[in-house]
C-alpha cells in the first residue's frame, strides 16, 4: 500500500509536470492556441449574434432538416470554408482551481496505472516502460488522433508526445518498482 501511495505521487506528479512543459514551457500545443489580429471583431460579431456558449461545428446542414435537404446542404457545403468553434461568454482566469483540479486527476490516473502494472503477472523495467507506450498510444489513438481524422484538429504531434514521453517514464518507474508492491 505505502509503495502504491508513493507511486500515485510520483506518478501524479509527473503527468502534471508534463502538462505544464507541454502546454506552456515548451509551448508544444501553440499551433493549437493561434493568435488572430482579428480577435476582437471576431469576438464582436459572435456575442452581437447572440450565440449561447458551447461547442459548434459550423459548416453543415441543420439537425431537423429532412434527408433530401440533408443530402443538399452536404452537396452545397462541399469544398466551402467550415469550423469548430468553442465559444464561451465569460473569461475565467482564475488558474487555482483548474491546476487542482488537473492534479487531483493526475493522481487518480497514476493510481490506476500503477494498479494494472502491479496486477500482471510478471514485469520489470523494460516491460513496464512498454506498457507505458502502450497506454499512452491507446489514449493518443482513441481521443486526439480520433479528432484529428476528422476536423485536422492542430496539435497532432505535440498529442502524441504527450501520450509517448510521460507514460514511457511512468511505466519504466512502475515496472521497476512493481515487484514486492
Amino acid at each position: 500500500m505505502k509503495k502504491h501511495l508513493i507511486f500515485t505521487l510520483l506518478g501524479g506528479t509527473i503527468l502534471f509536470f508534463w502538462q505544464f512543459l507541454s502546454h506552456a514551457a515548451l509551448n508544444l500545443h501553440a499551433d493549437a492556441q493561434q493568435y488572430t489580429p482579428k480577435q476582437t471583431e471576431i469576438l464582436d460579431a459572435i456575442a452581437a449574434s447572440g450565440l449561447e456558449p458551447g461547442q459548434y461545428m459550423l459548416g453543415q446542414p441543420g439537425p431537423t432538416d429532412s434527408p433530401e435537404a440533408w443530402e443538399a446542404a452536404m452537396e452545397s457545403l462541399q469544398g466551402k470554408p467550415w469550423g469548430l468553434l468553442n465559444y464561451q461568454t465569460v473569461d475565467h482566469s482564475d488558474m487555482v482551481m483548474p491546476l487542482v483540479r488537473g492534479y487531483i486527476i493526475a493522481f487518480i490516473v497514476a493510481a490506476l496505472f500503477f494498479w494494472l502494472i502491479r496486477n500482471m503477472s510478471t514485469m520489470d523495467m523494460k516491460k513496464g516502460l512498454l506498457v507505458g507506450v502502450a497506454v499512452g498510444m491507446i489514449s493518443y489513438f482513441l481521443e486526439p488522433y480520433s479528432d484529428f481524422i476528422w476536423y485536422k484538429t492542430p496539435g497532432i504531434l505535440a498529442h502524441l508526445m504527450d501520450g509517448i514521453i510521460p507514460w514511457a517514464v511512468m511505466g519504466a518507474i512502475a515496472g521497476r518498482n512493481a515487484k514486492n508492491a
